[in-house]
């Protein structure tokens, strides 16, 4: 082990000796290095005994459950005994469900039932732990499931729902995290190959094998052999050989797994099988062979090549032995498919098909996706936009309402300005004083439930599910589905809408906060008008419609003459009352446009649609009021002037930056001329 590597376990396990919460840590880093195999159980050992000695409720059997990695591909059965000793104990706690240990060993325990060819108890695990990885939102564990789920379909041959299984796995990059993610590329690679659909294999690799060369977590060649077996498929024989030229002077087979090792060996036996070497291609598959009872997803495919080998060999009495013994794993998964996989789509897809575990877990990660996106600052007009974008690949329905509440008014109100006061809608009013969620099954015009709902109710719908969005205790909304099924909704959709109708109310929390923050960031302190980020912000829209419509759009550039010497003459406090003083006048004349403090004693006005002849005598105006202005100060008073410098386009200019900067030079140029003028 890495001098620098064996430091970091022992910060750890020094760490561990008074804190057990670096529980988390201590496991992903193992799991990272977990290629090291025997290198690491001195390490385990250590952090067991830690565990014993200070009595750590959860980091023993944790320990236990991490040893299985150390041990399966040397003893299985020492693992899977260490495995389910940490099954036995984590049971012991309580709350066991809510930790993802309990995880970890079901994890293990399905990977050792797949070793030894127990695939109905390995997938019986799957179906055990999913619903607890799904209800903590373990989504990286819920994707292991999938995965190990797909290695047990493609024993069977069922490579096409395997496949569909892993491409939807790989979607969820964000939520699985790296090591997961390229274990998924990996096996999706070997499913590609598997039916022989090179294209994607290819594509599949030029993706993410140069992504994969930056990383730690895998030897890149354990990848590169997808391009050997996608040149053997295509019949390439001179890239088949560059390939493994160049594979089998690179890959070091004592830093290898024994996992990993057996996929080396599966490729390196069919590329001398390809080349009719087939001495040399059997020294691989009997390695293979020795070693079935831990390789992963491929006994029935290694038992059919070897047959074909020993044919090649001209051993006819073996390869009917290997045929026959491939002939019996097809039996054992037929028989798994009619009591297991056939009873599952009939006890869980048929009866509750909207639950499948394939739909919840979509419907999860749009939830956490949208959670995500949602509880950001966003915009009213974003807040619902990303509403309208994530509810339907959520839920089931004909239409929706966020309905918002007025409690001044006793009333809600929709977004498209409908109102509905609580008087006359008694469910709404009802939904207030219990602040709890309604689910309506089935109703028509006839039934009391229509009275009760108002203007809500239309004759096409049928079942309803309305939500109530508080935040902190206080109602802000009601969120509410239709849908024209009866019985549309299930209490898992009630859940579902729970934490969605949650995340709205924080996202309308931070909406109004911040739209409050941006209000007052959009002012300048002591004038009240528009301060330079605001001009900016709003002025590009309205260049743009300037644009768009082919209208004039003008600028005044306004400066007020000497004002350091009325603040060194009067004090900051009456230079102050000045800009108040210019910036009254401006609002007095402004007419239409935007009207800003640019800083200091400048100011802006933009302004469109007018003629260049109008924009010069509005500027003349706002001069004069300027001129003849006193700013009272006691018995004497402050008189003042500015200069303004005028830029007007008959078309809009490119930028504002391009029609300020003229504007500006027009001022300096009034400046020049004496001050107190108008430069047009």
């Amino acid at each position: 082990m890495k001098e620098e590597l064996q430091k970091t376990f022992d910060d750890y396990l020094d760490r561990f000796e008074s804190d057990e919460s670096v529980c988390e840590g201590f496991k992903k880093l193992l799991l990272e290095q977990i290629g090291l195999g025997p290198v690491l159980e001195p390490v385990m050992q250590r952090y067991i005994e830690i565990a014993e000695r200070k009595a750590y409720a959860y980091a023993l059997p944790l320990g236990y459950a991490m040893m299985f990695y150390i041990y399966y591909g040397r003893n299985l059965d020492l693992a899977i005994h260490y495995n389910e000793l940490a099954r036995e104990m984590f049971m012991r706690q309580p709350d066991y469900k809510e930790h993802d240990g309990i995880l970890t060993v079901a994890n293990n325990a399905l990977l050792g039932h797949i070793f030894k060819g127990n695939y109905g108890a390995a997938y019986q695990e799957i179906l055990a732990a999913m619903p607890i990885a799904e209800k903590g939102g373990q989504i990286t564990y819920y994707s292991a499931f999938l995965n190990n789920g797909a290695i047990i379909l493609r024993e069977f041959g069922l490579y096409k729902k395997a496949i569909q299984q892993v491409e939807e796995t790989l979607e969820k990059r964000d939520f699985i995290g790296d090591s997961n993610f390229y274990t998924t590329v990996f096996l999706l690679c070997g499913l590609y190959l598997a039916v022989k659909d090179t294209a994607k294999v290819k594509k599949l690799l030029d993706t993410y094998v140069p992504e994969l060369q930056k990383t730690g977590y895998f030897d890149v060649n354990i990848f590169n052999l997808g391009y050997l077996d996608a040149a053997i498929l295509e019949d390439d024989r001179k890239l088949a050989d560059e390939l493994y030229q160049k594979f089998i002077t690179s890959y070091d087979f004592t830093k290898g797994d024994d996992m990993d090792n057996g996929e080396v060996y599966f490729t390196l036996g069919r590329y001398h099988m390809y080349r009719k070497e087939y001495e040399q291609a059997l020294k691989y598959y009997k390695l293979l062979l020795d070693y079935k009872g831990g390789f992963f997803g491929h006994k029935r495919q290694l038992l059919e090549e070897a047959a074909k080998l020993y044919d090649c060999l001209g051993d006819q009495d073996k390869a009917y032995c290997y045929l026959q013994s491939a002939h019996e794993l097809t039996k054992t998964f037929i028989s798994f498919i009619d009591d297991i996989y056939h009873k599952e789509i009939e006890d869980v897809w048929e009866q509750n098909r909207r639950l499948s575990y394939e739909v919840m877990y979509d419907r999860l990660l749009v939830m956490t996706e949208f959670g995500k996106v949602v509880t950001s600052c966003l915009t009213w007009q974003q807040l619902l936009e990303v509403i309208t974008l994530h509810a339907g690949r959520i839920f089931s329905f004909d239409e929706w309402h966020l309905l918002f509440y007025d409690e001044p008014l006793q009333r809600f109100g929709s977004l498209d300005h409908e109102s509905y006061d609580l008087a006359d809608h008694p469910l709404l009013a009802l939904c207030v004083s219990k602040n709890s969620a309604y689910k309506l099954g089935n109703w028509n015009a006839e039934t009391d439930l229509a009275k009760r709902l108002g203007k809500l109710y239309d004759e096409h719908s049928r079942s309803m599910l309305i939500q109530p969005v508080s935040y902190q205790g206080e109602l802000l909304a009601l969120f509410c589905m239709k849908s024209n099924q009866i019985e549309n909704y299930s209490r898992t959709d009630q859940g579902l809408l729970q934490i969605f109708a949650d995340y709205i109310a924080i996202a309308i929390h931070n909406v109004k906060q911040y739209s409050a923050a941006l209000e007052k960031s959009s002012y300048d302190y002591l004038s009240g008008i528009y301060n330079r980020s605001a001009l900016m912000k709003y002025g590009e829209g309205m260049l743009q419609r300037a644009d768009q419509e082919k209208h004039s759009i003008g600028a005044l550039m306004i400066d007020i003459d000497d004002f350091k010497k009325i603040n060194d003459s009067y004090g900051h406090m009456q230079g102050d009352r000045v800009i108040c003083a210019v910036t009254d006048i401006l609002k007095q004349h402004q007419q239409q446009g935007i009207i800003a403090r640019f800083g200091g004693e400048e100011f802006i006005l933009l302004i469109d649609s007018l003629s260049e002849q109008a924009l010069y005598e509005l500027a003349e105006r706002i001069r004069y009021a300027c001129e003849t202005n006193r700013v009272s100060m006691g018995e004497t008073a402050i008189h003042y002037t500015i200069s303004i410098g005028c830029c007007y386009r008959e078309c809009a200019p490119k930028s504002l930056h391009e029609l300020f900067d003229e504007a500006d030079q027009r001022m300096y140029i009034a400046k020049r001329n004496g001050k107190n003028c108008v430069q047009m």
